[in-house]
This record gives structure tokens, C-alpha cells and sequence, in this order.
């Protein structure tokens, strides 16, 4: 009876063991946007740092690609979708509203751009 309970005990762990590995093969294919420093690691509290050549090199390849027919919702609440803009220039903003800090200033400095934007190119 013991010898079976340690024969699927071990069968157990040699699959986990397998199947962590090929895990992390499959992780190691993907480009990571963000990696963990050594040394930051405090407690409960992970810190990480953007890797900006793989954050670059991911947002360059999206450039000239169509985007999917996602639906948002603009500053009314109301569902918008997408591909109402198709071929039109669109500045979506994902800022927290209940930020209170850096937000605003961030906020305020957009609508300054796309203001300046609309009177040197038309609405």
C-alpha cells in the first residue's frame, strides 16, 4: 500500500516537475515587457522594472496593424466601438479617474495637445 502512495506520490511530482518546464520553455519564446530587478524584492512586495528595448520593439510592431472591434466607453459612459474611427486619427485614454496625483496634470496636458492638434489640422 505504501509502495503504491509513493509510486503516484513520484508520478505526481515528475509530471509538476515536466510540466514546469515546459512552462518556462514556452515563457522564454515570448518577449517579457517587464523583468525583475535583483535585489528589489521586500517582503510580500515585488517591485518591476519596464524592459524598454522588448516594450519598443512590441509597440513597433503594431504599428500599420489593423486593431480589433473592441468597444469602449467614452467620457460619457457610453459603449463606443472601435471601428467608428477605422482610418481616422484616435487618441484613447486609459488614465484612473480617481487618481488624484500625477492624473490631472497628465489629463490636462492631453487636452492641451489635442486642442493644438485640431486648430493645426481640422477637426
Amino acid at each position: 500500500m505504501i509502495g503504491r502512495c509513493l509510486r503516484a506520490l513520484l508520478a505526481s511530482l515528475l509530471f509538476l516537475a515536466v510540466a514546469l518546464l515546459a512552462a518556462d520553455e514556452a515563457a522564454a519564446d515570448k518577449p517579457r515587457l517587464t523583468a525583475r530587478p535583483q535585489g528589489l524584492l521586500r517582503g510580500d512586495l515585488t517591485l518591476t522594472a519596464l524592459d524598454e528595448k522588448a516594450a519598443f520593439a512590441f509597440s513597433q510592431a503594431a504599428i500599420g496593424r489593423t486593431v480589433g472591434d473592441f468597444v469602449l466607453l467614452d467620457r460619457d459612459g457610453q459603449p463606443v466601438e472601435l471601428s467608428r474611427y477605422r482610418g481616422k486619427p484616435l487618441l484613447v485614454n486609459f488614465i484612473y479617474t480617481a487618481c488624484f496625483q500625477v492624473c490631472p496634470t497628465t489629463t490636462r496636458n492631453l487636452q492641451k495637445a489635442l486642442e493644438n492638434t485640431v486648430n493645426v489640422m481640422g477637426a
